[in-house]
């Protein structure tokens, strides 16, 4: 399979073995042993590592705590919640079955690995505040992907879209068109490489 940019052409082989750079204890191959349905996130959070993702969360989010005994950071619970959210899990409960997990445990580290209790106390912290340090990291993100790819055609493409929420979530409201509570942000995506640029 082969992905063309303008910078470079790039050809991407069958995966046989891969040593990780975001934790080198760990090898990701192809011939069978203990077995996850989320092993493809291990190469997502390689992914992230390349790209310094931890570095540039660290300076744009000045997420609040003042916890007295921890053993994930914030930064770490917000990355958890990223992977869950890429691997297209609704319900923050998944994060217990993940903690089980023999690949994203050795890949993660079973320490950084958090429960739902710990994600819901994570979103009952932020303030509106930490929305803004969140744009900013998108925008960071972007600019770095389109350094890399050296774009510069730019078609932005503004529209709503839906979350759905459970219980009595603050500013929740019912969609007719959705038939369904929830929260109906606008978003703006650049069109030509797909990018979430900015959510209001």
């Amino acid at each position: 399979m082969k992905t063309i940019t303008k910078a470079r052409l790039h050809t991407i082989s069958t995966l046989t073995s891969l040593s990780l750079q975001c934790n080198t204890n760990v090898t990701v191959t192809a011939d069978g042993g203990q077995l996850s349905n989320d092993a493809g996130l291990v190469l997502f959070q390689e992914f992230l590592h390349r790209i310094n993702f931890r570095q540039l969360a660290n300076q744009c989010l000045k997420l609040p705590d003042q916890r007295r005994f921890w053993k994930a950071s914030m930064i770490d619970i917000f990355l958890e919640k990223l992977l869950l959210d890429v691997a297209g899990y609704l319900h923050d409960s998944s994060a217990n079955d993940w903690q089980r997990d023999p690949v994203l445990a050795a890949t993660l580290g079973s320490s950084r690995l958090v429960s739902q209790p710990s994600l819901s106390r994570f979103f009952k912290r932020l303030e509106d505040a930490d929305l803004d340090d969140f744009r900013k990291l998108i925008w960071q993100v972007a600019a770095l992907a389109f350094r890399l790819s050296g774009q510069s055609r730019f078609v932005l493409d503004i529209d709503s879209t839906h979350c759905d929420t459970f219980g009595n979530q603050e500013r929740s409201a019912f969609n007719a068109h959705y038939m369904a509570y929830g929260y109906h942000p606008q978003v703006v995506f650049d069109q030509e490489s797909g990018l979430l640029l900015e959510t209001v």
